[in-house]
């Protein structure tokens, strides 16, 4: 079900001018008409086509910053914007300043401008990430029905309803069930070069494993394996064999939106799988082969899958490079970070119980913790002793759905790249 919810728009809160009447009717509009002018002088790409960037800017009484120490509670501006994208050229503006009819220019400290957007919409609904949500009948319009909108994803049912009449329902009694998500788990196979590492521009994919598994279930719906030229019979598993690269890569592209997974995962499918899959057909697609759609991994129409590199860099982990892949309506959650980060952790408390055990306060209560603590310090598991294991990803996501309000798509970013700020 795709639900396209209208009527939320984003905003900020900001310190109100200095010399701002609470009750002067007209000082919203005023101010309003200065944050478009300035937010206008910023614009870039699509924007600049948005007929009204700053919506309106409503007077807040009755809070107070919890930045440093506050007594007294001031006057904020609460400032409505047409697109998420313009929070952080408000954000920009009012710390440059920005004029409102006066000699002095109105600059400010600008709050809860880094919440994304998405989350924000779910924490002003009460949604929980994992949890249910709820249309009542009327309240919605059906796409793709005679003289409604034409449907924009492959969902099966599409509906447009307004965002405060979706009923959130709290995560008790028959609601804390998880929906029964289907995950897909991948990997591939590359016919690398004697002495190199595989290269998506010159080595060919040669296989691609999928088992695909409901949330719930003990046994996969299916498990099929896409081959170059063919292979020997493998036990429980379907083979698909394709004569060209490019035949393979379509048949498993078709696969993929055909299976319509929720959850896409793997271990190491965010820095390797999933971007030598999408490098190597833009190399086919370069060299004149027909690749059709294979881009087009998501649920959306016409949307296609898109990596970017990130990086991030903390005192507990060092520094980090990895590919955020994006495809539209889909989770891509990698298994190898959160694995190694468990590991890191179970590490971590056994070498604080020897540590314990190794002090001489403690020592003769806890002499038999000593051996098993050196022991357990030094196994730990390497990535490529690991065994890909569906049923592991599909225990695991629950947990983290349930634990907490955040997005399904945020639990791929929490395991590759650390805690996302709000």
């Amino acid at each position: 079900v795709c639900a396209h919810c209208h009527g939320f728009t984003p905003y900020c809160f900001a310190q109100a001018p200095p010399d701002l009447d609470p009750d002067d009717r007209s000082a919203g509009p005023k101010m309003r008409a200065a944050l478009d002018a300035a937010l206008r002088s910023k614009c870039t790409g699509q924007e600049k086509y948005a007929s009204v960037l700053c919506l309106g800017v409503e007077i807040v009484r009755g809070k107070r910053s919890i930045l440093g120490y506050n007594t007294e509670n001031k006057p904020f501006v609460k400032v409505y914007l047409s697109l998420p994208t313009l929070v952080p050229k408000l954000k920009r503006c009012l710390s440059e300043g920005v004029g409102v009819g006066k000699d002095v220019a109105w600059r400010a400290q600008t709050y809860e401008s880094n919440v994304p957007f998405v989350l924000r919409f779910m924490i002003d609904n009460n949604l929980a990430g994992g949890s249910w949500c709820e249309a009542p009948a009327g309240s919605f319009f059906l796409r793709g029905t005679s003289g409604k909108l034409p449907k924009a994803t492959r969902c099966d049912v599409e509906i447009d309803v307004i965002f405060d009449s979706l009923i959130a329902h709290p995560r008790e009694g028959s609601w804390s069930r998880l929906a029964p998500l289907r995950v897909l788990a991948t990997d591939i196979e590359c016919q690398g070069r004697k002495g190199h590492f595989p290269e998506p521009e010159k080595d060919p994919v040669i296989q691609i494993s999928c088992v695909v598994q409901l949330q719930g279930s003990d046994e996969p719906l299916c498990q099929v394996i896409f081959t170059l030229n063919g292979c020997a019979p493998i036990s429980g598993a379907e083979v698909v064999p394709s004569k060209t690269e490019e035949e393979l890569l379509q048949k498993w592209s078709t696969f993929i939106r055909r299976v319509d997974p929720d959850i896409i995962t793997g271990y190491n499918t965010q820095n390797f799988d999933m971007p030598y899959l999408l490098k190597r057909a833009a190399a086919l697609a370069k060299s004149g082969k027909k690749l059709g759609t294979f881009f087009e991994l998501g649920r959306i129409v016409g949307s296609r899958a898109r990596m970017r590199e990130t990086s991030i860099q903390s005192a507990q982990m060092g520094k980090r490079e990895n590919v955020d892949t994006t495809v539209d309506g889909r989770v891509m959650f990698d298994l190898l970070p959160f694995v190694a980060a468990s590991c890191l952790q179970s590490s971590r408390r056994r070498r604080r119980q020897h540590a314990i055990a190794a002090t001489p306060h403690t020592q003769h209560r806890n002499e038999s913790l000593a051996p098993k603590a050196r022991h357990a310090q030094v196994h730990v598991p390497q990535p490529q002793a690991l065994v890909l294991l569906p049923e592991f990803g599909v225990c695991r996501v629950p947990g983290h759905a349930e634990g907490g309000r955040a997005p399904l798509d945020y639990l791929g970013a929490a395991a590759g790249h650390g805690r996302r700020s709000t």
